[in-house]
């Protein structure tokens, strides 16, 4: 079902705009079944928990899906559609197949967790600004209404999906085999990282310059709250900031 259900927005989308294609369905069922089985094949452990992430972080990081979900209409971008399945594919295989503990994920977080989501945005704020002032990134003041829409759709997906990856699978998993520091600075780094192909300049060292950073702030607000939703409210926060401000 997880397969199936990951495979069938493809099919509804692309057969009646005429953008289907037999190649591109199977690459999609090729991914989801590897990823929907994967727990019934490797053991739940460290090593396939990092494996499993290879494959996701891969396609995203390759743009691919911009190949598979073509678009009928001229600047929209259907691809959007891929990004959700790679989501809500890999989130469910690890929470319900591998029942993997400790990310606690959810898209409400408690007054506890908001409180020191927003409190670490507030530490990282002068901090960023540093960086921007370093990189000499140029300012760019909007509308403040503005974040409220981008908040609600990057904590929902692109705050949920990273720091799920980065905070809750990543960095668990690497504060157990080396300890709390060496985890949040290695987290941090591939996190910075994982931003090198972001927008349309390769490389993009200055996104890496501030996401790995960031994710230092983000890394230890789910340290914190035990929980990504509080990451999630930072990460989102950065992002509005960044929006508002510098895109």
């Amino acid at each position: 079902m997880l397969a199936a259900t990951s495979v069938l927005p493809y099919v509804v989308y692309s057969l009646p705009t005429g953008c289907f294609n037999l190649l591109d369905l199977y690459r999609i069922c090729g991914l989801a079944v590897s990823l929907a089985f994967w727990y019934l094949v490797f053991p739940p452990a460290i090593w396939s928990d990092l494996l499993f992430l290879a494959a996701p972080s891969a396609v995203m990081l390759s743009k691919i899906l911009k190949q598979i979900y073509w678009s009928p209409l001229q600047h929209e971008a259907i691809y959007t559609l891929g990004v959700l399945m790679l989501i809500h594919l890999s989130a469910l295989a690890m929470l319900v197949l591998r029942d993997l503990k400790g990310v606690n994920p959810g898209l409400i977080p408690t007054r506890r967790e908001a409180f020191i989501g927003v409190r670490t945005f507030g530490f990282f704020l002068p901090v960023g600004f540093a960086l921007v002032w370093q990189l000499h990134m140029k300012v760019h003041p909007a509308v403040l209404w503005r974040g409220l829409p981008v908040f609600a759709g990057i904590y929902l997906t692109t705050a949920f999906s990273e720091e799920f990856a980065f905070r809750g699978v990543l960095q668990q998993h690497l504060t157990r085999l080396l300890g709390f520091w060496p985890a949040l600075l290695l987290a941090s780094t591939l996190f910075g990282l994982a931003h090198l192909s972001f927008g349309n300049l390769y490389p993009n060292w200055h996104m890496v310059a501030l996401a790995g950073p960031a994710g230092l702030f983000y890394g230890w607000a789910y340290r914190e709250a035990g929980s990504i939703r509080a990451s999630m409210v930072t990460h989102a926060l950065t992002v509005v900031a960044w929006t508002l401000w510098l895109r």
